[in-house]
């Protein structure tokens, strides 16, 4: 339940919940010693896969019930918030007002399908290119 003011304005109810998938990316190479590095060493070309997907959003994608909570939502929302929300559910979503409400996590997960690293681990030793 979420209270404005002292006073009740929702109560959630889920009507599905998103399902979890799990991927493990693993990244070969040579290896070799810390004293002699190379510029491709595998945990670069790891991270630079990982940067890429900070930086990826899928696209929108509202089902009906996501529809009406935004719909519903606007009105218990500040002026900008709420006129952003309205300009996200139009025919033709404007990309300014997505990338705005998206900065906030809850509504960028109601968004879109979203994807997360989660865990990293590499290497054998502190003196080792993997």
């Amino acid at each position: 339940m979420s209270l404005k003011d002292g006073k009740a304005i929702r109560n959630s109810v889920q009507t599905s919940e998103k399902v979890s998938v799990n991927f493990q990316l693993e990244v070969k190479d040579s290896g070799g010693h810390s004293l002699v590095p190379r510029k491709d060493n595998s945990i670069y070309h790891l991270a630079a896969g990982l940067a890429r997907l900070s930086r990826f959003d899928f696209p929108l994608h509202l089902n009906d019930t996501t529809r009406a909570y935004f719909e519903t939502i606007a009105q218990f929302e500040n002026d900008n918030t709420a006129a952003d929300i309205r300009a996200v559910l139009t025919d033709k979503p404007d990309p300014a007002a997505l990338a705005r409400l998206s900065a906030n996590p809850s509504y960028n997960a109601q968004f879109r399908t979203t994807c997360v690293a989660t865990m990293l681990q590499g290497g054998h030793a502190v003196n080792a290119l993997p």
